[in-house]
């Protein structure tokens, strides 16, 4: 591997990462839809989606934790901090396992980890607050992740396709 290539490489993860930041934020400034409580778009996850597919599992996991770690310093707290972490660190795991199956397409790898995310969520919630209530949520969350792990699987796929013909042409 060449410098070029390293450097290149380096920018692009550094691009990536910038770019699930700025989608984490711009995710705060977005009203839902339908207001439903501790339920998000998770539109950073594009990206991480992209890395995975366009970069590899090592590139999205240090994305994916990036990601986490900044934007709970710039706009969360320990607590928000604890469930992004369980949940991304979760949904990423599942999502490599269902990728490397190749039995599904990105749409589907979006979808186990939406879900999969919401349930980690419940799960590390139970933990803090010490109490399994919190489960009888989890038809709402897994409903919600397979709603925008579709929506996160198709903006992702399409994106995708943009960042290989960079790759292509000069990119990384």
């Amino acid at each position: 591997m060449t410098k070029s290539n390293t450097a290149k490489r380096v920018a692009m993860y550094g691009i990536f990462g910038s770019l699930a930041i700025i989608m984490a934020y711009l995710e705060r400034l977005i009203p839902m839809p339908v207001p439903i409580p501790f339920v998000k778009i998770g539109l950073a996850n594009i990206v991480v989606v992209m890395a995975l597919y366009a970069f590899g599992i090592r590139a999205a996991f240090a994305i994916a934790v990036l990601r986490i770690a900044i934007v709970a310093l710039l706009f969360g707290n320990p607590f928000s901090f604890a469930y992004s972490l369980a949940g991304g660190l979760a949904s990423f795991i599942v999502m490599v396992a269902v990728q490397r199956t190749n039995v599904f397409g990105v749409v589907g790898v979006s979808v186990f980890g939406g879900v999969t995310h919401g349930v980690a969520q419940l799960a590390i919630g139970a933990i803090l607050v010490r109490t399994v209530g919190l489960f009888y949520y989890s038809p709402v969350m897994i409903i919600a992740g397979v709603a925008t792990g579709v929506l996160i699987g198709y903006a992702s796929g399409f994106a995708l396709r943009n960042v290989k013909i960079i790759q292509k042409f000069g990119g990384v």
